[in-house]
């Protein structure tokens, strides 16, 4: 199951002004690697500087670049400042990262694909609970009802299939 983010860029910059490293740190992650630009940079920067985290340019230069990608000018200059320090290898590395974290991975990974016109009742949140397999909540159970009023079949994650209705 996915957990809940409970970071909002507010409170992580808060965290960051207090010098409270390792909360600012935790909250931009969970952030960034949801795909908020300005979380992204502000994680590059503190690899840059390793505050909260050991510093690391290799990291730094991947939020870096996803933060640009997603439209930061900020991250663009910082990431283009990066890469001349850097090693192929590292480089590698930085594409990993923003292969694992790019705009495309990330819907597919967090957005429901949404089929009309078919069945697909193996899908259903509703069976999914009765056979034990996922656990639904009584906001869940307004979703589901949601769903159905809309006569939409929806695939995707069982953590987020009940976040379409939301």
């Amino acid at each position: 199951m996915a957990s809940p983010v409970w970071a909002d860029l507010h409170s992580a910059d808060i965290a960051y002004r207090k010098s409270e490293f390792n909360e600012a740190f935790k909250q931009f992650k969970e952030l960034a690697e949801l795909g908020q630009p300005e979380a992204q940079y502000n994680l590059a920067v503190m690899y840059v500087r390793g505050e909260g985290v050991p510093r690391s340019l290799t990291f730094a230069h991947a939020w870096a670049s996803l933060s640009g990608a997603n439209g930061y000018a900020k991250g663009t200059t910082l990431a283009a400042e990066l890469e001349p320090q850097l090693t192929p290898t590292s480089l590698q590395i930085s594409s990993s990262v923003q292969a694992q974290y790019s705009q495309a991975t990330l819907d597919v990974r967090l957005l429901p694909r949404v089929l009309k016109g078919k069945e697909y009742d193996d899908r259903d949140p509703a069976r999914l609970h009765r056979l034990g397999d996922f656990p639904l909540k009584v906001d869940d159970q307004q979703a589901v009802l949601e769903l159905r009023a809309l006569d939409l079949d929806v695939v995707g994650q069982r953590e987020l299939a009940l976040e379409v209705a939301s």
